[in-house]
């Protein structure tokens, strides 16, 4: 909190400060971005209470429109209502989620999943109360069988995993006497390591320990990679998966095929971009939101990697999240939640807040800062204070940009002015004073 001194006060701060006004250079004084940015500091906030009252006023599904290639490929999706307080929220679990053409795809009643069944065209219905949206669902039905790799399915399994982050294995040296790159961006060395073993030698010239691989080619269910993520071997990272787990089956049956790392026609298909819906969650504490991730591809095509994907917050105090991608509000404040995929990583920004502002008042913005400003504060449903007074804005004004008080004579002189342009022309003098120098 800023505790703002009144005029008299200010001038009190009068030693050193001679040379801060030199209202000569009011009129000549360049460059008055920077301060845009320091101007954001001079806000305090509020968070009105909004009344009981709170209608559903429409739902929509996201994604609206899908593309799937093959048979048994699949999507998730969420349903998002538009509530009269003007927060958005995740009505995915309490609406009914149905398929037009129950021949091309199906849904899923739990997880809301979409199944691709055969070629055509379809729809997709949400309904909750009375209220309906639709999504439109096309099929290729190319029917091509996905031949099972290591870049494609073995490095996406240990990144969703965590197994390649920097706290796991993915650390400079790697860890229990196994190496592998940070998030995967080093395909070929990963490889090596998981079929010979070794970690890397740091600052010394003394042999390493001997190298462990991490794959049984003669017996593959007694693999270290196997063994330790199903924690029938002691592992520092704790359980990772069930042997019933889809994961483990991949990499059994991987290593089964012998571990090579073959280069299949799927691997030239490479991710070019993350996207994470929603970019910015706005919840209350106990409020959950389903996060969508897809993967824009090489070959121009989406898909649907939000299972497939390595979740983190980074402040759990905040906000946490599930290993299928589910954020939970916890307590008012924000915090982000990383996702990473092989080489590729994206986040959505989290705020969790008491109350939703219901009716927006139109801030006036000055500035291009601005426009970013209060699209954020709008968002995460902050108003800003009222504008500060000149005696206010003065004094922060001079210690964000000086670290120093202005002479009570400049006080008195700012105070009594009139000119519109006062608070724009001081910026500029302060801006090219020798204390913002010595300052910053």
């Amino acid at each position: 909190m800023i505790i703002v001194n009144t005029p008299s006060e200010i001038g009190a701060g009068k030693s050193n400060t001679s040379s801060l006004f030199e209202w000569d250079h009011f009129l000549h004084c360049p460059g008055r971005l920077i301060v845009l940015f320091l101007l954001a500091f001079l806000l305090t906030f509020t968070t009105p209470s909004v009344g009981d009252s709170n209608e559903l006023l429409s739902i929509q599904i996201v994604p609206s429109q899908v593309n799937l290639q093959d048979k048994g490929a699949f999507q998730h999706f969420v349903v998002i209502g538009k509530f009269s307080d003007g927060l958005d929220r995740d009505l995915t679990k309490q609406s009914t989620l149905s398929i037009k053409n129950p021949q091309i795809a199906s849904i899923g009643k739990k997880r809301k999943v979409l199944l691709a069944i055969a070629k055509g065209e379809t729809f997709l219905r949400a309904t909750i109360r009375d209220k309906v949206a639709t999504a439109r669902i096309s099929i290729q039905g190319n029917n091509k069988k996905s031949s099972l790799s290591f870049e494609k399915d073995i490095l996406t399994i240990l990144t969703k995993h965590g197994c390649n982050s920097s706290e796991c294995h993915g650390s400079v040296k790697g860890k229990g006497g196994f190496k592998l790159s940070l998030n995967a961006l080093r395909p070929k060395k990963d490889h090596r390591w998981i079929a010979q073993g070794g970690t890397y030698q740091v600052l010394t010239t003394e042999a390493g320990d001997q190298e462990v691989p991490r794959v049984n080619l003669k017996t593959p269910e007694h693999s270290l990679l196997l063994l330790k993520a199903t924690m029938n071997k002691p592992h520092g990272g704790g359980k990772r998966f069930e042997t019933s787990h889809p994961d483990y089956q991949k990499i059994l049956e991987w290593i089964s095929r012998g571990a090579i790392h073959d280069i299949s026609a799927t691997e030239h298909v490479k991710i070019k971009q993350l996207q994470v819906f929603p970019d910015i969650v706005v919840l209350q504490p106990g409020a959950e939101q389903q996060l969508l991730v897809t993967a824009h591809l090489s070959d121009g095509q989406k898909k649907d990697l939000t299972g497939e994907v390595h979740y983190q917050t980074s402040n759990p105090e905040i906000a946490r999240v599930t290993d299928e991608g589910l954020v939970r509000g916890v307590n008012v404040g924000e915090t982000s939640i990383m996702v990473q995929a092989p080489s590729h990583s994206a986040h959505s920004r989290v705020g969790v807040i008491a109350h939703p502002v219901a009716k927006y008042p139109d801030v006036p913005h000055n500035n291009l800062i601005d426009d970013y400003i209060f699209e954020k504060l709008h968002k995460l449903h902050i108003i800003p204070a009222a504008l500060a007074t000149d005696a206010e804005f003065l004094r922060r004004v001079c210690l964000d940009i000086t670290g120093t008080l202005p002479p009570v004579e400049r006080v008195r002189e700012f105070l009594s002015s009139s000119d519109p342009k006062k608070r724009d022309q001081i910026i500029d003098t302060l801006l090219n004073s020798p204390e913002y120098v010595d300052y910053w």
